[in-house]
């Protein structure tokens, strides 16, 4: 049995659907404007510097087979004004100290904008050791907690971990 999401339609024809968060009644866009994706090698593989055409996902054969070009095509054939930027997360999941961590969200809580509708978080495959997790596991909350604060309008789409 499917539910139904109710939605509404704004005079411009932007749709929005209503949620229930934290106990109050809120309405999201169903389409994303600005889209932040946050990643490891996976979205920006090792050429973060464009020294070897440009930064696209580790395992992709090209830019145009990244997961997250082919999810940015997705949304722009729903809506066409969408934006999209990239943040790598791997110093967070390397950082073995609770301050290394804490370091990596202060150092780049200006990436989290208010006008972000969308958080793509693929993270989690370099938290590879016992420290490595426990920090994690103690920080990752502190990160979310981040980003719905400073960008309080963002649906967040946890991806990951592909390890267990």
């Amino acid at each position: 049995l499917k539910t139904a999401v109710p939605t509404l339609t704004d005079a411009n024809g932007n749709k929005y659907m209503i949620i229930v968060e934290n106990g109050e009644l809120k309405a999201r866009k169903t389409l994303p404007e600005k889209v932040l994706f946050m990643g490891n090698s996976l979205l920006l593989g090792l050429d973060t510097d464009g020294s070897r055409g440009g930064a696209f996902g580790m395992c992709a054969s090209d830019y145009q087979h990244d997961y997250a070009y082919i999810v940015e095509q997705a949304i722009l054939t729903k809506n066409s004004n969408a934006t999209f930027a990239k943040l790598h997360d791997a110093a967070f999941e390397q950082a073995e100290t609770a301050s290394a961590a804490q370091t990596y969200i202060s150092s780049n809580a200006n990436s989290f904008t208010s006008d972000l509708d969308l958080v793509i978080l693929q993270i989690g495959d370099n938290v590879n050791s016992d420290v490595r997790r426990s920090v994690f596991e103690a920080a990752l909350p502190d990160l979310i907690n981040t980003i719905k604060s400073k960008s309080p309008a963002a649906r967040i789409l946890l991806v990951g971990s592909w390890f267990d």
